[in-house]
């Protein structure tokens, strides 16, 4: 039995640590890996002959149950979850070494301190990315369908969506007009998750997986995006469906205000109420992390507190205290009004 990974510090604010997934014949060999110190402006934007680029993975981490192992360095354990094991198996090459970025792994989630200083960060690590790998879990027996379903829909430009030509393509696939796949693919919980906001997109090229079958990022979306056309012509969806179509069409690269992004993606979820607001925050472009900024910067700016160690009242009122400050008293009623 192998001793649990004992973490090195990381040596400056700019490190990360890529996670070097080691090849393996067979899916069920077992996971191993080494995890080594980047320092990000030394990694390249593209592939070249450098060894020193990573690839990003976005998922739901699922259950917190830390059940399976990951060998790290040959002689020590990290504690994964299954939805972890079953997707570092699938990205596992079969005699190549992957380089990675997964948060759960990449950093400590033990120390608080190096949260504080890695999650701003986010969303430039996901930008760095030479590709970011969008895990959905395994497949089941529709999954395929729902993807050629999508992939058809991305064809359709935005003026011939009609109800007709939704239940052709779902006669063709199923064999009747029943959404109820394509329902439950959207109800998976990747696609209620809080964090997907950043890592999707600051990613320069994403790809969806399920098991092995996967989809590029563009071609599902523009498939969503009709979809949820189909919807407003009548398209009957679960709510948490609809949720989803929500999320996915309102995500947008260049930002926005933070109380605008709190608004739109209220319903995305987060198991730490915390990461309510530090989710968002690489998204946001009127938040500042430095409360020494000019007075006049300062005006023009929220502060963002970022502290895993404050409990979320205290963090929420501080961020509440903070936008007040900043002339949004009556944004910052509104929210209070609609969401409690």
């Amino acid at each position: 039995m192998f001793p649990i990974y004992k973490y090195q510090p990381l040596e400056i604010p700019e490190s990360i640590r890529v996670l070097v997934l080691h090849p393996a014949q067979n899916l069920n060999d077992p996971l191993q890996c080494d995890l080594v110190h980047r320092h990000r402006r030394q990694i390249p934007l593209s592939l070249d002959s450098n060894t020193n680029y990573y690839e990003a993975v976005s998922y739901a981490w699922g259950d917190c149950i830390f059940s399976r192992d990951l060998i790290c360095g040959g002689n020590q354990l990290i504690k994964i979850t299954p939805n972890v094991d079953s997707m570092l198996r699938r990205l596992r090459r079969i005699s190549k070494l992957r380089n990675l970025w997964v948060d759960s792994v990449s950093i400590n989630q033990r120390d608080m301190d190096e949260k504080r200083v890695q999650v701003p960060l986010m969303g430039q690590i996901y930008h760095q990315a030479s590709k970011v790998h969008v895990w959905l879990g395994d497949a089941d027996q529709e999954v395929g369908k729902v993807f050629a379903f999508l992939r058809t829909l991305a064809t359709v430009g935005n003026d011939n969506v009609t109800l007709q030509l939704i239940r052709e393509i779902l006669v063709n696939l199923w064999g009747n007009t029943s959404t109820e796949a394509v329902d439950l693919f959207l109800q998976r919980p990747w696609f209620q998750r809080r964090w997907i906001l950043q890592e999707i997109a600051f990613s320069r090229e994403a790809i969806v997986r399920c098991s092995t079958l996967k989809v590029s990022w563009e071609w599902l979306v523009n498939g969503l995006e009709n979809l949820r056309l189909a919807c407003e012509y009548g398209l009957e969806l679960g709510n948490r469906a609809i949720i989803s179509l929500h999320t996915m069409c309102n995500l947008h690269k260049d930002g926005g205000r933070i109380l605008g992004l709190l608004w739109d993606f209220d319903s995305a979820k987060c198991s730490d109420p915390r990461d309510r607001l530090f989710a968002i925050y690489s998204l946001a472009r009127d938040i500042s992390y430095d409360k020494t900024e000019g007075l006049q910067q300062r005006k023009q700016k929220i502060h963002a507190p970022l502290d895993y160690n404050a409990n979320e009242d205290d963090l929420y009122s501080a961020f509440a205290t903070s936008c007040i400050d900043s002339g949004h008293f009556l944004e910052i009623l509104r929210h209070v009004l609609a969401f409690g």
